[in-house]
């Protein structure tokens, strides 16, 4: 199955999605800045378009572009509007290429939302970490 990957970036055209959808992609994964911020409050605003590729039965997945930091979907208003109002999947700290390549091999494992919602969040292969400590990163 097709999985789309978008870095988010300021003032990017959310219309992108569109195209994706057009495709036939079953997956999307973004990049978000941060814990996993996308465009919300100006013209530009990712949440209609994520929404409707939910809608359409496309996953979206939320990670960051960061090496080390997780994404986390209620910390800011704008990280509920995409988790809650989009139905943006957030993947802890798993890394931008793994979240890529790992919603490539669960879309074409199982058809089911929850599924694929669930075999997401499952840390399979050490793809998501309980708990970074400092050491971890810094050696």
């Amino acid at each position: 199955d097709k999985v789309a990957f978008i870095s988010i970036v300021p003032n990017m055209e959310p219309n992108i999605i569109d195209f994706y959808l057009q495709k036939g992609y079953r997956g999307i994964v973004i990049a978000g800045t941060a814990l996993g911020h996308v465009n919300t409050w100006t013209k530009k605003s990712m949440i209609p378009y994520l929404k409707k590729a939910v809608d359409a039965g496309v996953v979206v997945v939320i990670c960051t572009q960061t090496l080390y930091g997780a994404v986390h979907p209620y910390v800011y208003t704008n990280l509920r509007k995409v988790s809650i109002e989009a139905g943006g999947i957030y993947v802890h700290d798993m890394l931008a290429d793994v979240a890529y390549v790992k919603l490539g091999w669960v879309l074409g494992k199982t058809k089911s939302i929850d599924t694929v919602k669930e075999l997401m969040l499952t840390n399979i292969a050490g793809e998501i970490n309980e708990r970074t400590h400092l050491d971890s990163f810094l050696k």
